[in-house]
């Protein structure tokens, strides 16, 4: 009986392959060949430390303007508005007849429809 391939490769039981390099653990790359594979990371090292340096001292130097700006604005002093006493039973805001409103609708979809 065939086996399904699928089930045969996942099934399947690899000898391991032994090396003679030696390897050792980075953080953040698992492990690493001993035999020189760790200068092929230096030059993104050296680039990422300098860019970090750079990014932290053009922070600094133009953390300056935004202080300086921000130092110059005048804030006024805020008024609260005098509170307006309303009467019972007038309307404060939109006010409408649901009565009003149902009729102009009744009228509008009517206008779509097709009785003479």
């Amino acid at each position: 009986k065939r086996m399904d391939p699928l089930f045969a490769s996942l099934t399947r039981i690899d000898e391991p392959t032994f090396t003679d390099e030696t390897t050792r653990p980075v953080p953040l790359f698992g492990e690493v060949t001993v035999s020189g594979d760790l200068i092929v990371l230096l030059p993104a090292a050296v680039i990422s430390i300098l860019g970090l340096i750079f990014s932290i001292v053009v922070a600094f130097n133009s953390g300056d303007a935004f202080v300086e700006e921000s130092s110059q604005v005048e804030l006024t002093e805020m008024k609260n508005a005098p509170t307006v006493v309303v009467e019972e039973g007038r309307c404060r805001g939109l006010c409408s007849s649901q009565d009003e409103d149902l009729d102009g609708l009744r009228s509008f979809m009517g206008s779509f429809s097709k009785k003479d």
